[in-house]
């Protein structure tokens, strides 16, 4: 049977996107609590490092729920800065190939429900196939109905021993493939893939893809410039690899994935 490839004569894309200071310019996590109540930010700040990052969030929303409804703390997000330049990658990646052919996930330690608040608030949920993240319920505790936050998948067993013990990145690459189904693994084999990350957790998915994927052509990594991802990239790769890209600005960055897609679309 003819591939999709063939039918339409452009390969298949698949978008990869870390979220917090990713798509979006800030930590949404951080952000509903530092709206929500100064005093429990601060207690908050105290904690990190101390305690495992899901369980402290879902303590610290605990805590919140004795003032604020879910509902409230979920609108709060909608005021979180999500650049326009950032916005227009997923709509960009969308229109260069024919219907199905081109798909955009997110792969995230933040949580399910705010991630799908933002992006639903600015109209943008129907343009990401996948979303994998840490799980969030709203849940009814002590009389009180509350945002509830569980790791995406203890026990992951990452085959680098790099991630973070609630989600490794390269397993739920692993999973959202599986789900997107043929066209998803197309696209790791001979199409066009990019990934856009920041943070420490981005570092496993990209050195995998890095490991299996050598074309320039085929392959861009976007990590922004003087956070965890780019300062370990450096360390772990040659300085000069094209298929790595620093980015600074949204405005660069939506330039630059304009610029690696045009000679795709």
């Amino acid at each position: 049977m003819e591939s999709r490839v063939e039918r339409s004569g452009r390969a298949p894309v698949l978008a990869i996107f870390d979220f917090d200071y990713s798509l979006i310019d800030d930590n949404s996590d951080t952000y509903v609590v530092a709206q929500a109540n100064a005093e429990v930010y601060k207690r908050m700040r105290m904690r990190i490092g101390k305690v495992q990052w899901t369980k402290l969030m879902d303590s610290v929303l605990s805590e919140l729920a004795v003032t604020h409804e879910p509902e409230e703390l979920l609108r709060l997000l909608h005021s979180v800065s999500f650049p326009a330049e950032s916005r227009e990658i997923p709509r960009l990646i969308q229109s260069i190939d024919v219907p199905g052919t081109s798909h955009s996930v997110i792969l995230s330690d933040a949580n399910d429900l705010f991630i799908r608040e933002i992006l639903d608030h600015h109209g943008l949920i129907d343009l990401f196939t996948d979303v994998r993240t840490n799980r969030a319920l709203i849940v009814e505790e002590h009389g009180r109905r509350r945002i509830s936050v569980d790791a995406y998948g203890w026990n992951h067993g990452c085959s680098r021993g790099m991630c973070a013990e609630n989600m490794c990145k390269s397993k739920a690459l692993d999973d959202c493939v599986a789900a997107i189904g043929s066209e998803a693994s197309s696209a790791l084999q001979g199409g066009v893939v990019l990934y856009i990350g920041d943070g420490r957790g981005d570092l496993c998915p990209c050195l995998t893809l890095l490991e299996t994927i050598s074309s320039p052509s085929r392959l861009r990594v976007f990590c922004r410039q003087g956070y965890a991802l780019e300062k370990e990239l450096l360390r772990r790769t040659h300085h000069g690899d094209a298929r790595v890209r620093g980015w600074t600005t949204y405005e660069e960055l939506s330039a630059a994935v304009q610029e690696f897609l045009s000679f795709h679309s």
